[in-house]
């Protein structure tokens, strides 16, 4: 199991990304120094995605091969990953954007805004590699 601890000045633990077995043993910090506001695991289980400080990263499971994919800059739209894991849907400038899982070949989905920088929080799911779907609070404009 995976779970984040943001940092207060009333706790000794540190941020970051921790992971836990089922018993409750071996509770290790598996990404230090991050606050992500939304993290997903890739269907294969092989890496994690996160948002943290305006940059969309991508870790191993175990912590290794830590890469920031791409700016968001906005922590109201959380990525995506293709059920296949070859692709990542994201915001940029509030505009969909996708791109493969190593960050390459980022390009614009469509010319519609699928954001705003409120507070709302939108949520993108791949239906299968082909097919999305997103949850908006609002209407795309």
């Amino acid at each position: 199991m995976l779970y984040v601890i943001n940092e207060s000045q009333s706790s000794p633990i540190k941020s970051g990304i921790y992971s836990i077995d089922i018993t409750g043993l071996n509770n290790l910090c598996v990404v230090q120094d991050v606050c992500p506001w939304y993290l997903t695991v890739s269907d294969d289980m092989e890496y994690m995605l996160f948002t943290d400080n305006g940059y969309i990263h991508r870790v191993n499971i175990d912590g290794s091969n830590h890469v920031l994919l791409a700016e968001s800059y906005n922590t109201a739209f959380f990525p995506s990953i293709t059920p296949n894991n070859e692709k990542i849907l994201y915001e940029y400038d509030v505009y969909p954007y996708i791109m493969n899982f190593n960050g390459s070949d980022k390009y614009k989905l469509v010319n519609n805004r699928i954001c705003s920088l409120d507070s709302d929080h939108k949520i993108s799911y791949f239906l299968n590699n082909f097919r999305i779907l997103i949850t908006l609070e609002k209407q795309i404009n």
